[in-house]
């Protein structure tokens, strides 16, 4: 009974984690969305993998008109900040601009980060977003080249011997494949304000989720509509 009373703790504690980041994280897309920062409608990548660091973006932000990459590490009042360091270091390698967007209680260890550029934004406990250190454009040390699939090195090796310039636009064309149709269905459908709800259109699984759900769902109205005829 106490293994499964822990593991029922330890579930507990990772849904309040996952539904504090993701009601961060749709504040901050729509304070991007409310300045422009990045232009209207920038692509958006959602739990980006890093190469093979074994590391996940929160968010990763792509400008459509300067081509610039943004990634955004998101941490929750219920989070820990014991992986942000390493978490940091990966993103400052690839990406133009770094950010950390962290919970009231999280800001005095994020602001001692030495991270040079380092963009840090308080979620207060207002509920409102601040940024309190603004962030200059990073300058990568390694090639957006590290985070192609080999398929696509081959796809686009004409850009990608053109320098880095060339790297550049390979890496964008690639990410716009795999993100752009996602970002245009979150941004066509988002309305007056996005929410937490909002977030799992920029899943590309989620046309094949939401087919599975409804299988589910008609399955489970069949079996009522047998148990109902049996009983009668």
């Amino acid at each position: 009974m106490a293994r499964r009373g822990r593991r029922c703790d330890d579930d507990h504690q990772m849904s309040r984690v996952v539904e504090g980041e993701r009601k961060l994280k749709a504040k901050v897309l729509e304070r991007l969305r409310q300045t422009g920062r990045f232009g209207p409608k920038p692509l958006i990548a959602s739990e980006f993998c890093i190469g093979s660091t074994g590391i996940r973006a929160d968010l990763i932000i792509a400008s459509r008109t300067t081509r610039e990459f943004a990634a955004i590490e998101i941490k929750s009042s219920v989070d820990t900040l014991k992986r942000l360091p390493s978490q940091v270091a990966a993103y400052v390698r690839y990406f133009d601009y770094v950010m950390v967007v962290g919970a009231h209680r999280h800001q005095s260890r994020i602001r001692r980060m030495d991270v040079p550029g380092l963009e840090i934004w308080e979620a207060e406990k207002s509920g409102t977003l601040a940024v309190v250190r603004a962030g200059d454009r990073n300058a990568p040390t390694d090639s957006f080249e590290d985070l192609m699939t080999q398929r696509d090195v081959q796809r686009y090796r004409t850009l990608l011997n053109g320098g880095p310039e060339g790297i550049r636009d390979a890496f964008f064309a690639t990410f716009d494949e795999r993100f752009g149709p996602t970002s245009e269905q979150f941004w066509s459908s988002v309305g007056r304000g996005i929410t937490t709800e909002s977030l799992s259109l920029l899943s590309r699984f989620e046309a094949e989720r939401q087919e599975q759900r409804n299988l589910r769902s008609f399955e489970a109205r069949q079996l009522s509509s047998w148990a109902a005829l049996e009983a009668a």
